[in-house]
């Protein structure tokens, strides 16, 4: 995902492309313009990583397109060419810099470029969270079964799962496996 922003942002700097946790690519907070899945497995001691990443380039429906928005900021069109060579670069440049050392540089860059810094949101009882490597739900701290408890977002744990503080300043981890997030709502419940 960090890889398409460097790349669209290099187009233009004016394009506000942005994260949207876990996995999605947005026009400012307005317009999702595609998204990235990755799935990994080790095999005989090799890892394998599957990358599958989907960006409205140049289609005008259902929503608006990567090029419709260059064409707005007065940028020309990107052909599939340019924009593949673009995002394979910057794909490059971020593995080399975790190659290198510099994770916390690659942080850095997807905090300035995501739509969550410092953002509340509400997680309903009974989603799945991880108290110090402890692994709970919201409702087993003493909340009742249908109360949501209001959190800011901090930043991502050392596996990439949402880490957020709660009113107490308590900080925890928000799993992924058996919740849904509806970010953009600010609304973390348990899948149903």
């Amino acid at each position: 995902g960090l890889a398409v922003v460097k790349a669209l942002r290099n187009l233009n700097g004016d394009f506000e492309v942005k994260l949207k946790w876990p996995n999605d690519i947005y026009y400012k907070n307005q317009v999702k313009l595609g998204g990235v899945i990755i799935e990994s497995s080790v095999l005989r001691g090799q890892m394998i990583i599957n990358i599958g990443c989907g960006v409205n380039l140049a289609n005008q429906q259902p929503t608006l397109s990567v090029n419709q928005l260059l064409r707005d900021l007065g940028s020309s069109e990107v052909s599939r060419e340019q924009y593949l060579a673009a995002v394979f670069n910057s794909l490059e440049q971020l593995i080399s810099m975790f190659n290198e050392g510099e994770s916390h540089s690659v942080f850095q860059l997807y905090y300035q470029h995501w739509l969550h810094s410092d953002q509340e949101v509400l997680i309903h009882s009974e989603c799945r969270v991880d108290h110090s490597n402890i692994t709970s739900t919201v409702g087993s701290k003493g909340n009742s079964e249908n109360e949501s408890v209001p959190v800011r977002i901090v930043g991502l744990d050392e596996y990439g799962y949402l880490r957020v503080r709660n009113g107490d300043g308590e900080e925890f981890s928000v799993h992924d496996d058996g919740n849904s997030f509806d970010m953009m709502r600010g609304l973390i419940k348990p899948k149903r």
